[in-house]
This record gives structure tokens, sequence and C-alpha cells, in this order.
């Protein structure tokens, strides 16, 4: 895939910067570089995906808070964790039929794999539309 880890980590960490604190992060150098160490990242392949697809799919699962102009770069917030009480800042890359996805989330002293859960949730959405 053309997208690769590193820019998906460049845009969370903006995406953070101008949206963390508004879903309870904490915006400091440290807690963004701690957050984007522990971030989950995944690809995924689906027949006739596109841009509208991946847009239905992020706004049933959360909320979409950017979208380029061409419908292949997103920014978006999901909720997850146990009883869907916990955040978590997704960036996601279409690259024809291709979807990188990279999300972050804060978590307490009990892990609830947020982050994860939230790209599940997203690639579940996806699926359903296919």
């Amino acid at each position: 895939m053309a997208t690769n880890k590193a820019e998906l980590n460049k845009e969370l960490t903006r995406a953070l910067h101008q949206y963390g604190a508004d879903y309870g992060f904490a915006i400091t150098e440290k807690s963004i570089v701690k957050l984007i160490e522990a971030e989950v990242f995944d690809e995924i392949h689906l027949n006739s995906c596109g841009g509208k697809l991946l847009a239905e799919a992020l706004m049933k699962s959360g909320k979409v808070l950017e979208q380029s102009d061409d419908e292949k770069s997103y920014i978006a917030v999901v909720r997850a964790g146990v009883a869907n009480m916990n955040y978590a800042l997704l960036a996601l890359k279409l690259d024809g039929e291709d979807i990188s996805i990279a999300a972050v989330a804060k978590e307490g002293l009990i892990k609830q794999g947020t982050a994860k859960g939230a790209v599940e949730k997203v690639i579940r959405n996806l699926c359903e539309k296919q």
C-alpha cells in the first residue's frame, strides 16, 4: 500500500493537537508521543470500496472530523472500550480499494483496547456495506 504508518501517525499528531482536548486527551508533547507509540495500525482490502462507502461507515461508527476534498483521507473520532465510554481518534487513508487505519486512545489503569475496538467497529461497518 502506498500509505504508510508514518504518514498516518503524522496526521494523528496534528489531529490530536487540534481536536484532542475536546475528547479528553492530554495535549502535551510527551503525552502525544506516548499515544502515537501505542497506536493501532491496520490495512485492509475491500472490493468496490470508495470514499462515499468509507464516509458512511465512519458516520455509522462515530463522527467524521475532517474529510479531504477527494474523499480519500479522513480524521474521525469513534467511541469504544467498555460500554463505549472512551474515545479513539482515527486517521484513515483510502488508496484504490485499500484502506489504512491508525488509531489512538487514552487508556487508564485498566486497559480497554479502545483503539483496537474502534478500528474493529469501522471495519465491521465497512464490511456491512459490501
